[in-house]
């Protein structure tokens, strides 16, 4: 009863969003879902369309071109409320932030998310089949 009790509790907390999207096609296609917690023009993340950039400006591996700053310190108690100390510090003798701490490794990666789904397929009637589909 307990756990009856429990699951009805969850199904009645859980929230569903639902979206349309109406699709002018001539034939047969797919589409792909893509999303990201960042808005469009975020410098070094995403272009004006809101499209990723390569993660060259996050990525210690050369820390040249580092260019993102991570100026938050963080507590003595905890290292989660800022930067942590293992951050890469930037070089360069031309680069604007040298000798900073700068988004990278784990706080690069946690700090831009992006989801891909698989493809949806639509066949339409009349048009070319879709490979696979039946």
């Amino acid at each position: 009863m307990f756990f009856d009790d429990l699951r009805k509790q969850k199904q009645e907390q859980a929230k569903a969003y639902a979206t349309s999207l109406l699709v002018r096609t001539i034939g047969s296609t797919s589409l792909r879902l893509r999303g990201t917690n960042l808005p469009a023009a975020v410098p070094f993340e995403t272009d004006a369309s809101g499209n990723p950039l390569a993660d060259v400006y996050t990525n210690a591996q050369d820390r040249s071109r580092l260019r993102i700053p991570c100026t938050t310190v963080h507590s003595a108690s905890s290292q989660f409320d800022g930067c942590p100390d293992h951050l890469a510090s930037a070089t360069g003798t031309t680069n604007p932030i040298v000798d900073q701490k700068a988004v990278s490794f784990d706080v690069a990666a946690w700090s831009d998310l992006w989801f891909y789904s698989n493809p949806v397929y639509i066949e339409v009637t009349g048009s070319t089949p879709v490979a696979g589909v039946k």
